[in-house]
């Protein structure tokens, strides 16, 4: 967009769990068109956007239909992603949380219950394993977000 002769990229990351962002059309009325085109396409959704008809899809398009949206990956059954979370974060079957580690530590106990916890050796070997067999990118692991990406 040109503001003031000055062209102006923003740019933006939320998660697309969440897809959902406030819009910027009461500081920068050019961006209406560009917002309601995201939104239509990708399903980013922008709360407080004023235009409510479509733009670029046909009025009857079926609202959950975003043509340009990629699946959330991963093929992890809903009863298992919590435990394949945790196996793949801590290689531990139960989250055991920063606090609760923390509060442990200062007892005198280990960090992780007996039930929870692996050997550093262990939890490497495992992660490693994890990665040659390409399960994580099967799973739909994101490494740096710590957590399952889901269809």
């Amino acid at each position: 967009m040109v503001v003031g002769g000055i062209l102006v990229t923003l740019r933006t990351a939320i998660a697309k769990e969440v897809s959902q962002t406030e819009t910027i059309v009461d500081v920068l009325p050019a961006a209406e068109l560009a917002e309601k085109e995201v939104s239509e396409l990708f399903g980013i959704e922008f709360a407080g956007h004023p235009r409510q008809a479509n733009l670029i899809l046909p009025d009857g398009w079926p609202a959950d239909k975003k043509p340009l949206r990629k699946p959330l990956m991963g093929n992890v059954i809903p009863q298992a992603r919590l435990t394949v979370e945790n196996l793949l974060r801590d290689a531990a079957s139960v989250r055991v949380s920063p606090s609760s580690m923390s509060r442990r530590e200062k007892a005198g106990l280990p960090k992780r219950p007996a039930m929870a916890s692996a050997k550093e050796e262990s939890m490497k070997e495992f992660i490693d394993l994890v990665i040659r067999t390409g399960f994580d990118k099967r799973a739909g692991y994101d490494w740096e977000k710590r957590k399952l990406r889901y269809k």
